[in-house]
This record gives C-alpha cells, sequence and structure tokens, in this order.
C-alpha cells in the first residue's frame, strides 16, 4: 500500500514540476513579446537603428551558419526519404490520409508556394539586380540563381522538417 501512495506522489509531484515549468515558460515567452512590443512603439527610431544594427552583426558574422545548416537540413531530408525511417506513418500505425496524394500535393503547392510565385516571381529578380557589386556576377541570370535558392529545394526542406515535427509529435 505504501508503494501505491509512494507512487501517486511522485506522479503528483511530477505533474506539479510540468505544470510549473509551463507556466515559466509562457510567462517568460509572454514578457519578451511584450518588452518588444513596447520597445518597438515607445522607441521607433531607436528600435529601428538597434534591429538594422543586430541584422547586420548577423548578416556579416553567422551567414555562414545560415548556409550551413540550411543545407543540413535538405541533405537530411533527402536522407531521411530514402532511408527506413521514411517509411514511418505519421500519426500511428492505422492511420490512413484523408487527402489523396495529388490532392496533398495540390494543397501544399498552391497555399506554401502560389501567392508567393505569384507576387515575387516578377519581384524578386528585379529585387536582386541592385546586388552588391561583390555579390554580382556576369549577368542578370545570376538573379534567378538567387532567387532558386528561395523558391527551391531549400525552403521545402525546411517547410518540411517542420511539418515532420508537428506531425510526429501531434
Amino acid at each position: 500500500m505504501s508503494d501505491n501512495r509512494r507512487l501517486n506522489a511522485s506522479r503528483g509531484y511530477r505533474a506539479d514540476l510540468q505544470r510549473k515549468k509551463e507556466r515559466f515558460v509562457s510567462l517568460t515567452t509572454a514578457v519578451c513579446t511584450l518588452a518588444f512590443i513596447f520597445y518597438t512603439l515607445l522607441a521607433p527610431d531607436a528600435g529601428a537603428a538597434f534591429f538594422s544594427s543586430l541584422n547586420s552583426y548577423f548578416n556579416e558574422h553567422f551567414s555562414w551558419l545560415y548556409v550551413l545548416m540550411v543545407n543540413a537540413v535538405l541533405f537530411y531530408m533527402l536522407w531521411l526519404c530514402c532511408s527506413p525511417y521514411g517509411k514511418i506513418s505519421l500519426g500511428g500505425p492505422e492511420a490512413r490520409p484523408v487527402f489523396g496524394d495529388i490532392a496533398w500535393y495540390s494543397m501544399i503547392f498552391s497555399a506554401g508556394i502560389g501567392i508567393g510565385i505569384f507576387f515575387y516571381g516578377v519581384a524578386e529578380p528585379i529585387y536582386h539586380l541592385q546586388l552588391p557589386p561583390a555579390l554580382d556576377g556576369s549577368g542578370a541570370f545570376d538573379n534567378f540563381k538567387v532567387m532558386f535558392v528561395h523558391w527551391g529545394l531549400h525552403p521545402w526542406a525546411i517547410y518540411g522538417i517542420l511539418a515532420i515535427g508537428l506531425g510526429y509529435f501531434s
């Protein structure tokens, strides 16, 4: 009988600890978000200067990390598709898809990229005509190379890894 009481007390302690962690994470996120909002509303010029300098710093010092991580995610997703892990059914062993493959791909394309290509298909290559001289190559075709990085396999790999995480843990 005392073992059951200890087990129930242990479960209660773990549940209480989990609630405290959830409360801490929620409050910390709310405080940071509100601080960001009030800072940008109360001091818009200072906020713009601060975030512009922060953006420049990260672009100058960590752009290599961004390129490395995006390529790593792409290769991981390709490996995952070709490995035995690619056969794991999300939603459980008895789950059946609500939509067929063609309908699913149509929805993903329409929602995820359709409007982006419609709008940015023309705007982005024109925007990239303004590349700095160090990045500018031999001609206007380089702008389409940069655009392909934004609309090719790399962003789909990032979307996919987030979707797999959400699908696996939901």
